[in-house]
């Protein structure tokens, strides 16, 4: 079934009562809503658990572009598709006033980045699903919208709108190319109480920005929930579909658990920020000398049938090393990171891909960051790339990795 079709089974269904709709009155009492709720809406917090697939549509000619369609991509029954890799991930997510997202490991309590690649390993990352498209759709005065008419369920309605790229902040990137667009899309809301209940996004024109590209589509199914300052709506869950013009087709699919109002600050330092107790100057610890290497032997366990991107890691020091300031740092001291990518590669020839990082350390009784760079393959963020043969990998204190020092 097309985009066509559902709007004349809608409109077919129920044209005499959509008739009765005020649509211009209802859009008022929607954007009015989302205003508001921009305004008063806390600090909001909910764990990601998202799920991404890769698969191969039928061949075609590389020069044409189709579109996604309700199903998928254009052309290709489901039974036609071959899965082609999968993994898991798990992060959190909050929402800052003025519609700003910010992206942290479970549990890491520091969020100081708005866009997830930058944690998690993969070629395709997105923001704005979470509450960031919501908001600049709905709550600003920059898009403009159509009505359609009545959709799927009981006193749904729909729209179509469109953000021209002139005032887009939509940001789309895979691997190291990115860029504008602007975005078009259909808006589902409940015509008694004039909250929102889908939201979908296209972008426009993704070709010219990314090359090799055909169709993206985020699509989020919302719900309500209650703050200190009253009731938000904020996404149950997500998908996002991308399609390549080599026929590769990808699915991210999020839902969004355990929302609650973020009360705390953030438990990490970084940078030059080191704690000083009993009125003693900060003084910051010895880093591993520039250039040195370090062999870190894995304390956790990871296992492909068990573990998600998002999971903390952490490692031991084989032999000790010279520090910035002439001493050394000893054998057994703790490093910390993430495992950022976990994937299984289906095929002839199965393998499992991890990618992780070790980004912080246990020196003289402080938690600091440090930058270790693998000393083997890496991902275009300098994060360590190993690759098993076979179904599953499982990796213990058996495991090794080589990692160098650097400013």
């Amino acid at each position: 079934m097309n985009w066509t079709s559902l709007f004349l089974l809608g409109g077919t269904l129920g044209f005499s009562w959509a008739a009765d709709i005020d649509s211009s009155a209802l859009l008022a009492r929607v954007q009015s809503k989302v205003r508001d709720e921009a305004t008063r809406i806390p600090r909001f917090v909910c764990r990601q658990e998202i799920n991404r697939q890769v698969f191969i549509t039928p061949k075609r000619s590389q020069k044409v572009c189709t579109e996604l369609t309700e199903q998928g991509p254009s052309k290709a029954a489901p039974g036609k598709l071959t899965l082609v890799s999968s993994n898991r991930a798990r992060l959190e997510v909050m929402l800052e006033r003025g519609s700003r997202e910010l992206f942290s490991w479970p549990g890491g309590g520091s969020f100081d980045t708005s866009y997830p690649g930058d944690l998690l390993g993969g070629e395709l990352s997105s923001s704005g699903d979470f509450a960031g498209f919501m908001i600049e759709v709905l709550g600003t005065s920059q898009a403009t919208f159509q009505y359609v008419g009545p959709c799927a369920g009981v006193d749904c309605v729909r729209y179509s709108y469109n953000v021209p790229r002139n005032i887009s902040r939509f940001g789309v990137q895979v691997f190291t190319r990115q860029g504008i667009v602007g975005y078009h899309g259909i808006i589902d809301v409940d015509s008694n109480s004039a909250n929102i209940l889908q939201l979908t996004v296209i972008p426009t024109g993704l070709p010219k920005v990314l090359p090799g590209t055909c169709s993206l589509r985020t699509r989020m199914i919302y719900t309500r929930a209650a703050g200190i300052a009253g009731e938000f709506s904020i996404p149950k869950s997500s998908a996002v579909e991308f399609l390549y013009k080599n026929g590769q087709y990808s699915e991210n699919r999020t839902s969004f658990e355990d929302c609650r109002e973020y009360s705390s600050e953030s438990v990490l330092s970084f940078g030059d920020d080191f704690p000083a107790g009993n009125g003693e100057s900060k003084v910051p610890p010895a880093l591993p000398k520039l250039g040195s290497e370090l062999q870190l032997r894995l304390a956790s366990k990871i296992d492909s049938d068990v573990s998600i991107a998002g999971d903390s890691l952490e490692a031991s020091l084989v032999h000790a090393i010279r520090d910035n300031n002439g001493g050394s740092i000893p054998q057994g001291t703790v490093f910390r990171g993430h495992l950022a990518l976990l994937e299984r590669v289906y095929g002839p020839h199965p393998e499992v891909l991890v990618v992780m990082r070790f980004d912080t350390a246990v020196l003289h009784g402080q938690t600091v960051a440090v930058k270790l760079f693998p000393t083997g393959p890496e991902d275009f963020r300098g994060r360590a790339v190993f690759r098993f043969r076979g179904k599953r990998a499982v990796l213990d204190s058996n495991f090794v990795s080589r990692w160098r020092a650097l400013p």
